[in-house]
C-alpha cells in the first residue's frame, strides 16, 4: 500500500478530529490575514490620502503620541515657506468627531487659499466659496453612508454647515472625510489660530538629495517640529506601531494555539495506532518512513487550514472594512507576501506539531507495539 493512501486513511478514520484540527488552523490563518490586513490597510489609507493631496512632507508637533493631539500656531506657515525648496505650505486642523448619525468621522479644516483644495475631484455641487464661510464638502463614501446631498445641512456640535459639494479623492480615508474652511473649524473646536499639522509641497520631490537637504534644513530651523516624508509617515507613527504590534501578537497567539491542536491530534493518533505502527515496523518499514508518514499527516492538516483560512481571512477582512464604524479609515490590503507569510507559518505549525508524535512513533519497540491493545 502506498504511503499516501495510508496517510489519507489515517486522517479519514477520525474525520471529526481531523476536521476540528484543520478548522483550528484555518481560524488561526484567517485571524492572521484579517488582523494584519486591517493594520496595513489603515497605514495604506493614511499614506495614500497624503499622496493624493500631493503632500511630500508632513509637519506636526515633535513628541506627540498621535497626530490628532498635536497643536501648532497657524502663523508658522509663513516661516516654513521661507525654507529653500518648499513650494507650498497648507495648515490643517484635524479631529475625530461623532455625528448624530452614530458615526465617528474625520473632519478637517483647510486654509481657504491652500493647494489642498486642488486635489479634490468634485462629483456633485461645487467647492465652498469665500462667501460660504459655513460651507463644507463631503467625501463620496461618507455622503452615501449618511445620505447627504449638495445643499443639505449637516449639524456638528450644534452648529449647522451647508454641504456645497461631494468630492472624490481616490483613497478610502479621504472619501470618508468632511472638510470645512479652517477658520470655521477652529471656531467650532475653540482653537483659534491653531492647526494640527502642516502639509508641505516641495519644488523637486523626485530628487532624493534635494528632499534630504530640505528635511535637514527644516529640522535645523524648527527643532520643535517633526518632519516626516509622506512615504515614511506610517512607519514613524506611534499609534500605528502599537496597532501593528497588537495585530502580530494576537495572530501569533492564534497560530500557537494551532500548533498545540496539531500536536494533540497527532499524539492521540499515534497512541491509538500503536499496534498498527508496530506492524509497519515488523514488515520492514524504516524509522524514517514512519516519521515521514506522521509529519506528512501534520502537513496535510496545515495545508487544508491554509486553503480554508486564506479564503475565510480575505472574506473577513473585506467584511470588517465595510462596517460603517471603520469605513473611511481602512483600505483592505491583501498582498501575496502576506499570504506567503501566513502559509509559511502554518506549514511550520504542521511540521513542528508533528515532530514529537513522530519521534514517539519511531521509538516504539515493534514487539511491545504488537502486544499493545
Amino acid at each position: 500500500m502506498r504511503l499516501i493512501n495510508i496517510i489519507l486513511q489515517n486522517l479519514s478514520k477520525r474525520p471529526l478530529r481531523s476536521t476540528l484540527t484543520t478548522s483550528g488552523i484555518a481560524l488561526a490563518v484567517a485571524s492572521f490575514i484579517a488582523l494584519v490586513g486591517l493594520s496595513r490597510g489603515l497605514e495604506y489609507a493614511w499614506m495614500k490620502n497624503l499622496m493624493d493631496r500631493d503632500t511630500h512632507i508632513l509637519a506636526y508637533s515633535a513628541g506627540s503620541v498621535e497626530l490628532l493631539t498635536g497643536s501648532m500656531d497657524e502663523g508658522l506657515s509663513d516661516a516654513l515657506l521661507q525654507i529653500d525648496g518648499v513650494r507650498d505650505v497648507a495648515g490643517e486642523l484635524i479631529d475625530l468627531i461623532s455625528l448624530d448619525y452614530g458615526l465617528a468621522i474625520l473632519i478637517s479644516g483647510w486654509q481657504p487659499d491652500c493647494y489642498l483644495w486642488q486635489s479634490l475631484q468634485i462629483k456633485e455641487g461645487h467647492l465652498p466659496t469665500l462667501q460660504e464661510k459655513q460651507g463644507a464638502v463631503i467625501g463620496r463614501q461618507l455622503a452615501k453612508s449618511i445620505n447627504i446631498r449638495p445643499k443639505d445641512k449637516i449639524t456638528i456640535r450644534d452648529q449647522s454647515f451647508v454641504v456645497t459639494g461631494i468630492f472624490e479623492q481616490g483613497s478610502a480615508m479621504s472619501d470618508g472625510m468632511l472638510i470645512l474652511f479652517l477658520p470655521a473649524f477652529q471656531e467650532l473646536l475653540g482653537r483659534p489660530g491653531k492647526v494640527t499639522a502642516f502639509n508641505l509641497r516641495l519644488e523637486h520631490p523626485e530628487n532624493f538629495k534635494n528632499l534630504e537637504r530640505v528635511v535637514k534644513n527644516l529640522f535645523n530651523r524648527f527643532p520643535e517640529i517633526q518632519f516626516t516624508e509622506t512615504r515614511q509617515i506610517t512607519k514613524n507613527n506611534k499609534v500605528l506601531k502599537i496597532l501593528r504590534a497588537m495585530a502580530w501578537s494576537t495572530s501569533a497567539i492564534a497560530l500557537l494555539m494551532g500548533l498545540f491542536m496539531v500536536l494533540n491530534t497527532l499524539m492521540m493518533s499515534v497512541n491509538e495506532r500503536t499496534r498498527e505502527i508496530g506492524i509497519l515496523s515488523a514488515i520492514g518499514w524504516s524509522s524514517s518512513r514512519i516519521l515521514t508518514m506522521i509529519v506528512i499527516e501534520g502537513l496535510f492538516m496545515a495545508t487544508g487550514g491554509i486553503l480554508l483560512g486564506s479564503g475565510l481571512g480575505i472574506g473577513l477582512l473585506k467584511w470588517l472594512a465595510g462596517l460603517p464604524q471603520v469605513q473611511g479609515f481602512i483600505e483592505p490590503q491583501i498582498s501575496l507576501s502576506l499570504i506567503l507569510e501566513v502559509s509559511a507559518a502554518a506549514i511550520f505549525l504542521g511540521i513542528a506539531g508533528s515532530i514529537y508524535p513522530a519521534w514517539r512513533a519511531v521509538k516504539l519497540n515493534p514487539i511491545d507495539a504488537l502486544h499493545y491493545e
